[in-house]
């Protein structure tokens, strides 16, 4: 088979498991409700209990909080990602589709892009309420382009990570939990909520080598809604690298651990 030939195959059969995969979500729609509503419940809990006792760098924090959600959004999609996995393994509808003349990876990257769409919804939701609580981006289009598309490229490889715990735990119910583990230490040991330089002394080293801190600021410095509170380490002078090598890693680890881990399991 030549390379074109397996390329034109894999693209097909990963379209197949889109549309297979999207056809389950419209038949739950309390998922893509959850989904989209969760992070709108942060934005309101923290910009509009919690703000106004954050000092937020600019004095805004709806614009200083808005990236980060964004951020949360696109890590914690992992959830459904990891249980609707577990769920096929247990169903075995992962051993059915092994036995099909289909491309080897076309079931995970089907499950993955399926799921960028949804987080893809959930982003384009939370910017709309994002607006309406005081959030607007202050650079221009190509660099809020770019900032969207960073945060897909994250959504992505992190539904990798969620594809092979999916793949490993098997348990729908604790495959929800086990991926939001893997996540949540990231996403709150930050600076998503506010400023590493607030944090106590112990703490902000943790925050400042955290690849989700170079991912929030990066984020932040595309939509122009910079801040410059960010503790003088690598990661803090050079986010955009530290959170684009964060995104390969991810990518290069986790996908085809999830592939060898897809060819092993069994029901």
């Amino acid at each position: 088979m030549s390379v074109a030939h397996a390329l034109r195959w894999g693209v097909s059969d990963t379209h197949t498991m889109v549309r297979r995969y999207v056809i389950g979500l419209t038949k739950t729609p309390e998922v893509l409700f959850f989904t989209t509503v969760q992070p709108v419940l942060f934005v309101l809990l923290f910009a509009g209990v919690f703000g106004g006792s954050i000092d937020a760098p600019g004095g805004n924090y709806a614009e200083y909080l808005m990236p980060g959600v964004f951020v949360q959004t696109a890590a914690f999609a992992i959830a459904v990602t990891g249980s609707a996995v577990a769920l096929d393994v247990r169903r075995g509808v992962v051993d059915r589709f092994r036995s099909l003349p289909m491309a080897p990876t076309a079931v995970l990257a089907g499950r993955a892009v399926a799921d960028l769409l949804l987080t893809t919804v959930s982003l384009a939701v939370l910017s709309g309420f994002g607006l309406l609580v005081g959030w607007q981006p202050h650079a221009g289009f190509p660099q809020v382009i770019a900032a969207y598309l960073v945060l897909l490229a994250f959504a992505f490889a992190v539904t990798w990570l969620g594809v092979y715990v999916g793949l490993v735990v098997r348990a729908p119910e604790v495959a929800s939990q086990a991926s939001l583990f893997t996540v949540i230490p990231l996403v709150f040991l930050s600076n998503l909520y506010v400023p590493i330089d607030t944090l106590p002394g112990w703490v902000r080293p943790l925050a400042a080598w955290n690849p989700v801190s170079a991912l929030v600021s990066t984020v932040r410095d595309l939509f122009g809604n910079s801040d410059r509170h960010i503790a003088e380490s690598f990661p803090g002078r050079y986010p955009e690298l530290v959170a684009l090598i964060s995104i390969g890693l991810l990518l290069a680890v986790f996908v085809p651990l999830s592939v060898a881990k897809f060819h092993r399991a069994d029901r």
